[in-house]
């Protein structure tokens, strides 16, 4: 699509992607814009399938056949586990081997 700017008495034409405000052009505004959307469509996506919890708020949880209630929810994500459970401790919100229950063992 072609604009017209007119200077006095001239007339100039130009695509629209070209036409430039505060240094940005138009075409560049659209790819940011459309790169933005698709982002945030994928992040919406994704949402879709996870559970999003408050920290300091009571829940209750199913363990097995059993219904639990919980003050506070922590959840820690459990990857590549070396050992048992009983010899990790968390440290800024992730699980880390307590070398001093490890070395015991």
């Amino acid at each position: 699509m072609k604009v017209a700017i007119k200077n006095k008495s001239e007339w100039t034409f130009i695509d629209a992607k070209d036409v430039e405000v505060d240094g940005v052009k138009l075409g560049d505004v659209y790819e940011r814009l459309n790169h933005a959307e698709a982002i945030v469509a994928q992040l919406i996506s994704d949402l879709r399938t996870k559970f999003i919890v408050e920290h300091e708020q009571p829940y209750i949880v199913r363990l097995g056949d059993t219904l639990h209630e919980v003050d506070k929810l922590e959840v820690f994500e459990a990857k590549d586990l070396e050992f048992p459970l009983k010899y990790y401790k968390v440290v800024n919100g992730k699980l880390v081997v307590d070398k001093k229950k490890v070395g015991a063992v």
